[in-house]
């Protein structure tokens, strides 16, 4: 009911709304008043408005209150003439119209011939007196002056009051390579607001990700125009914005031809060299033994504009083009010292691996032998020393050396993999025994070819096609140096994106205009290390039960720890990302009298095929614990001159445990071809009340479709859906069971009320304020995929081993020294109701986030051209939600039944929530979960905290 009301009411808004034309996010509006030397409005008096730089002009005519209006003009550099009879003509030059901008030129005529002609210029800096939204202008002289070593005009948003950058947005070694790379330069927060939460448009035409909602493309900065800032308030044109808006504008070309050719290089030549090469001394002659990394930059490009002409064909003051393109070259030196396994360590010898402390006695640093003990059943005493409590005491290896025939042969591959040590030690405990000269590199190379065409003084067209294409070479550690770089090689990143806009307005009279926009924009974006996806893992040892589950043989993540670096697959490392963001626009603005009204709309479909960010790939971690000599409780503490246990053995006797999530394969996120779209109506109403009085009124009604994915891999959660207990929570599976394809529920209470008051008591001061309301983006990929995942629903968990019969724990991971048991490649036929899993979801009926802002601010116009502006802004945000929330987590108890538990447990003396009760879930939940599932008695406090219980049917999940 509420959303067919909700619809009605928005039909209803548009229709009945004193019509309205578009955000003018690309182009402005000049606009005055015409009146006599009495004061008095000349009405019907003639107003031309012309681009010096093409000589289009537009005409329109006072109306009867001396008002006019000319909006959607390009930005450029304007002169207005005004004439009536019986009047000198009016003429102002020098008008400079920015972004989005209303920039007012009133006319006082003086009695006169109309041959006569009076002439000003206009101000630098005009007050901004028809609209209350808070922004700045970056305009060309500020891009053309201040020094910008990265060359990105995200950069400038730096200087703007109160935008406060955050993480490595200014880092100059960033290059927007990748998704997150892209977040770092949206990553700013706009009083105050989230991070990451800005709207950012490109001609008009939305510019972000459905990732994190970052920034698509980074235009060069010699394509910039300008760039337009609105931190609060912004008027009923702008939605899905919860910081502020960014509006960057592509230059276009004039009647005459501009060009340019540039290069700017940076070469290590004019650098210093680094400490760590300063660190390895001088030879004989003086010079470094050690040599500077490299380190060359060159930004290079060229760009020309001007008419188009071709043979027959001159296309002055009506078609103009522009282009631009821009490459970058980056080579930086990636050098590292790093600590790898010495020849001795990799045939199991450790009587010569030392650990450095401090002795407490002298306060020097001392070497001690790193000690290490046999894990196996056959070397340790398990003692029971309480209830379901054991220590575990451990036998030394004689010599410190572990017997050849205990070395665990995927242990000793693993270990090979590095290369031996090629410098002398850093560190007097052997580590930093290896130095890596290395570089990073990074190629850009971005075009951009814009098109206008002024078909006549009614019709008026731009076309820009932009392609920005980057590769990201990371250093290759071990290359050529008796390395495996199967294990070390990382990701090349290649990144791709097209992106095609076109507008065009219509001038349907001097007091009714419409403008249409449409954008296309495609990310490609593939991760891939050109070796290592399809590793023989036979020949490294591991079992045919471990390989079959996997899809492209990654080599395997080994996290040794201990300072030494670790190889194989990372996350995110196999990763093919292909989005496709769209937008449509439709605007209109029709002037009446004292009133601009202006309605419009806007949607966006946007899908994003996110394809396995997190590789299904074998991950191991050593843990020193596996052999020191004493584990568990009762274990005496060590002396600072005795250390025991040791990375490189753990991993030469293939004791190692699972580095995800107590599992040894990466998992969780696998493919997805997701889809929300976004919908968007205002209607902005500008009454020009007096001379000195403009009221903005506007209102937006903004719907944003919940996510849905290809084949319905999306896992919501109902915090009030009914689980097989008759308690509250459900584990949903999009589509199935009758449940809605949508992650969420869809919000149809999106509405925007914007209003505002600007007033100009005295000639050279205004005032004003404003307040809006504004949702945030919902964005975000992968949310809610969990339980299809590749092993199934019950990962195979080892993070807690104890050896019991053998250890080979690497060759055979599922026999009876782990806690999962078997490897699972399709629905867990013991549990295919997910029973007894705490999961992380999306939270079914959760709502759209809103932000609301205001501000109070006076502007001043003081001598030589300065202008003062002082303003108090507010923002306050309301159900910021995240993304997703735990269940069955730490926090998930009922506040009220430990309220009620501690009040028993005061007038008592006992605690209600440890005594034992019979366990509903007992026989229903697997034994795994110890809390709930692992006896038929049970505490209250672990049922009470175990609020929701997953258990709709489940889709199989092997991917092939």
């Amino acid at each position: 009911m509420q959303r067919t009301i909700g619809l009605r009411i928005m039909a209803w808004m548009m229709m009945l709304a004193p019509v309205a034309a578009p955000a003018q996010v690309i182009t402005g509006t000049i606009l005055g008043t015409v009146s006599d030397p009495s004061g008095a409005p000349v009405k019907s008096a003639k107003v031309r408005i012309v681009n010096t730089g093409t000589n289009v002009a537009t005409e329109t005519t006072a109306n009867e209150l001396g008002e006019y209006v000319a909006p959607y003009l390009p930005t450029g550099m304007y002169e207005v003439t005004i004439e009536s009879t019986g009047f000198k003509k009016f003429r102002s030059t020098g008008i400079t119209l920015t972004l989005d901008s209303k920039v007012r030129v009133d006319a006082s005529l003086v009695l006169g011939a109309v041959q006569e002609t009076v002439e000003v210029r206009a101000d630098a800096l005009a007050l901004q007196t028809d609209s209350t939204d808070l922004n700045s202008t970056v305009s060309k002289n500020m891009i053309a002056s201040v020094p910008n070593i990265g060359r990105s005009p995200t950069y400038y948003m730096a200087t703007i009051p109160g935008v406060v950058p955050r993480g490595s947005f200014e880092g100059t070694g960033n290059f927007a390579t990748g998704d997150g790379a892209r977040a770092q330069f949206s990553n700013f927060t706009v009083n105050g607001s989230r991070p990451i939460s800005t709207e950012v448009l490109l001609d008009g035409a939305p510019n972000t990700g459905a990732a994190f909602n970052e920034i698509i493309t980074v235009p060069n900065l010699d394509a910039i125009g300008e760039m337009k800032v609105i931190t609060n308030a912004y008027s009923a044109e702008y939605g899905r914005a919860s910081g502020g808006v960014i509006s960057f504008g592509t230059k276009s070309g004039t009647n005459e031809f501009h060009g340019a050719v540039y290069d700017y290089w940076r070469n290590s030549a004019l650098n210093a060299n680094d400490f760590g090469r300063n660190s390895f001394g001088r030879n004989a002659a003086g010079n470094p033994v050690r040599e500077k990394g490299v380190f060359n930059i060159h930004q290079f490009g060229a760009n020309l504009a001007g008419p188009v002409r071709l043979p027959k064909y001159d296309g002055r003051n009506k078609t103009f083009f522009f282009f631009a393109y821009e490459g970058n070259r980056r080579v930086e030196d990636a050098s590292a010292f790093l600590t790898v396994p010495t020849q001795r360590e990799r045939n199991g010898d450790f009587s010569q691996t030392f650990a450095q402390f401090r002795n407490p006695a002298t306060g020097q640093i001392e070497l001690t032998p790193r000690l290490i003990f046999n894990p196996t059943p056959g070397g340790s005493t398990v003692t029971e020393v309480a209830a379901g409590q054991f220590r575990i005491n451990r036998a030394p290896f004689l010599g410190n050396v572990i017997p050849a025939s205990m070395i665990n042969a995927t242990g000793r591959t693993l270990v090979s993999s590095y290369p031996l040590p090629n410098i002398t030690p850093l560190n007097v405990d052997g580590t930093l025994n290896y130095f890596d000269s290395n570089v990073i590199r990074t190629q850009t190379d971005q075009f951009i070819f814009k098109l206008d065409q002024q078909f006549n003084e009614r019709h008026r067209t731009f076309f820009r096609w932009t392609t920005d294409w980057t590769l990201n070479t990371p250093p290759d550690r071990f290359r050529g140096e008796g390395g495996n770089r199967a294990a070390t090689q990382q990701s090349l990143t290649r990144q791709f994106i097209p992106t095609l806009t076109v507008g065009h307005t219509w001038t349907k009279s001097a007091t009714s205009l419409f403008e249409f926009r449409m954008n296309v924009n495609r990310l490609s974006l593939i991760n891939e290390p050109p070796q290592g996806v399809n590793t023989d893992l036979n020949a490294l040892g591991f079992a045919p039960d471990m390989i079959r589950v996997l899809q492209n043989n990654p080599f395997p993540f080994v996290v040794p720890g201990g300072g030494f670096p670790e190889i194989g697959f990372r996350f995110f490392q196999l990763q093919r990302n292909f989005s496709t963001n769209s937008a449509f626009v439709v605007n209109y603005t029709k002037i009446r009298g004292k009133w601009t009204h202006k309605v419009g709309g806007e949607y966006r479909p946007m899908l994003n095929n996110f394809n396995q960010p997190r590789v299904p790939g074998m991950i191991f971690r050593a843990d020193e614990n596996w052999t020191r000599e004493c584990t568990g409780p009762g274990c005496p503490a060590l002396p600072p001159n005795r250390v025991e246990g040791y990375v490189l053995g753990d991993v030469m006797l293939g004791a190692m445990r699972g580095g995800d999530a107590g599992s040894q394969f990466a998992q969780n996120d696998p493919r997805g071809a997701f889809k929300n779209s976004y919908s968007g109506f205002y209607s902005q109403n500008d009454w020009k009340v007096t001379r000195s009085l403009t009221i903005n009124l506007g209102v937006r009604y903004d719907l944003q479709m919940p996510m849905t994915e290809r084949f319905n891999r999306l896992s919501p959660f109902d915090p009030t859906g009914r689980n097989f207990l008759g308690t509250s929570g459900a584990y949903l599976f999009a589509g199935r069971e009758g449940a809605s394809r949508f992650q969420m529920e869809p919000d149809y209470r999106q509405w925007q009320p914007r209003v505002g008051i600007a007033w100009r008591p005295l000639e050279k001061t205004v005032i004003r304020t404003g307040y809006g309301i504004s949702f945030d983006q919902t964005t975000g990929v992968g949310s809610g995929l969990e339980g299809f995942g590749t092993d199934a629903f019950t990962a195979p968990a080892f993070s807690r081993i104890r050896p019991l019969n053998n250890l080979d724990i690497l060759e055979r991971p599922f026999n009876n020294s782990f806690n999962g048991g078997g490897t699972i490649l399709a629905d867990n036929a013991n549990n295919p109701l997910l029973y007894g899993r705490s999961v992380v979801a999306i939270t079914r009926n959760q709502r759209t986030p809103y932000i609301q802002q205001w501000n109070f601010t006076v502007e001043r116009e003081l001598p030589s051209g300065i202008n003062l502006q002082v303003s108090y802004v507010g923002t306050k945000g309301t159900r910021l939600t995240i993304q997703q929330l735990p269940i069955n987590g730490v926090n998930a108890m009922d506040p009220q039944i430990l309220a009620n538990a501690r009040s028993t447990w005061i007038q008592t003396g006992v605690n209600p929530l440890n005594q034992l009760v019979a366990n509903p879930l007992f026989g229903r939940i697997p034994a795994f979960n110890a809390a709930v599932g692992g006896g038929a008695s049970v505490a209250p406090a672990n049922l009470a905290a175990f609020s929701g219980i997953p258990e709709r049917d489940a889709v199989p999940s092997t991917l092939r």
